[in-house]
């Protein structure tokens, strides 16, 4: 029975320690230290301006954290104020309740939303969904919905497509949208500033946020 709880050990530890680095786009923007600021497991990305609202950013499954400064960049030069978390492991699973936490840490903040990509964003939408009266909304990518009340954004041809198109068939109310980036696969999500739709992303901001 020990031998095999250390073999499982060491599997574990094998399986969690190949994962997805950020690219070196992703670490410029890191660098540039204009308004970022890290804070033991978090990454705060702040406008030029103050801000009441925020948006919580759950990573993908094996996918350093880092590699999202790019979209979250993008995002915080509309306003929000953007907080990357760094999950145990690269793992979102083993820290759902995150958001708790950060929200406890920025008493200013009125207005919270969740995002995050592939299982990332399946936990941020399970905590959205266990915790409605603290979240106004939820920005999905590539992810399974808990809830009901997410832009959804997937690439055409991401294996996991059907997740959004899903998740968006079974969505009430007009909050939402479906946004499928052409020519873009699930791991296009990551750091792809090219093609990532920022001007549809933000014009939702706009009229829902």
């Amino acid at each position: 029975m020990l031998l095999l709880l250390v073999i499982l050990t060491g599997a574990f530890f094998w399986y969690v320690s190949d994962y997805y680095r950020a690219e070196d786009v992703a670490l410029e923007v890191l660098a540039q230290n204009d308004g970022i600021v890290t804070q033991d497991n978090l990454t705060i990305l702040s406008p030029s301006y103050q801000s009441d609202t925020a948006i919580i950013f759950y990573p993908g499954a094996k996918v350093e954290a880092e590699a999202y400064l790019p979209l979250l960049d993008q995002i915080r030069q509309t306003g929000i104020t953007c907080i990357l978390v760094d999950m145990p492991f690269h793992m979102a699973i083993f820290d759902s309740d995150a958001a708790e936490d950060v929200m406890t840490q920025f008493p200013e903040i009125e207005h919270w939303y969740l995002a995050g990509h592939s299982m990332g964003g399946a936990m941020a939408s399970k905590f959205a969904a266990e915790h409605p009266d603290e979240v106004d909304g939820l920005i999905l990518m590539g992810a399974y919905i808990y809830g009901d009340y997410p832009v959804l954004v997937h690439g055409e041809k991401a294996h996991s497509r059907y997740f959004s198109e899903d998740a968006f068939k079974k969505l009430s109310g007009n909050n939402k949208e479906l946004m499928i980036v052409p020519r873009a696969s699930h791991t296009d999500l990551y750091d792809r500033v090219d093609i990532i739709p920022f001007d549809r992303i933000e014009a939702f901001f706009k009229a829902n946020l």
